[in-house]
């Protein structure tokens, strides 16, 4: 799967359009996003919880740990280990919207792409990576004072 098909366009539409961010796009996201993602790694670690809408799936972590490894082709990945879940979620970098998207339990030593038939897996890569642009799109708009 690629990064371009886990952005929650009807959410980023609505953003979007209340706010003076611009015009809508998919690139705008993705920046966004990789600027959040490439904080979050510096950082080493970050909080989340989430409740997909699907009410039998909840996503939560303490801390989710972040580190760079080597993925399926070889290219470098930063990966999100979620510490309450058995859930390992990892983004090739650099961020594009034809980034790869890999996937595995904490138990497995090999990661597999992410496909749409592994809900849980797909769910936790698209909170993390909407979570990763909107935590920087709230900085944005509290430096231009809309909270």
């Amino acid at each position: 799967m690629k990064v371009i098909e886990l952005i929650n366009k009807e959410f980023w539409d609505v953003i979007f359009s209340d706010f003076d961010l611009g015009e809508y796009s998919h690139d705008a996201v993705i920046e966004y996003a990789a600027t959040g993602i490439e904080i979050d790694l510096q950082m080493g670690y970050i909080f989340f919880e989430n409740e997909a809408e699907d009410t039998d799936v909840v996503i939560h972590s303490s801390s989710a740990r972040l580190n760079k490894v080597i993925g399926l082709n070889g290219g470098e990945f930063v990966q999100y280990e979620l510490d309450d879940d058995d859930i390992v979620i990892a983004f090739a970098l650099p961020l594009t919207a034809n980034s790869e998207v890999i996937w595995k339990n904490k138990i497995n030593e090999q990661f597999s792409p992410l496909i749409s038939s592994e809900r849980i897996f797909l769910l936790a890569a698209q909170i993390l990576l909407n979570q990763s642009a909107a935590a920087i799109v709230s900085s944005v708009l509290k430096e231009m004072g809309e909270f």
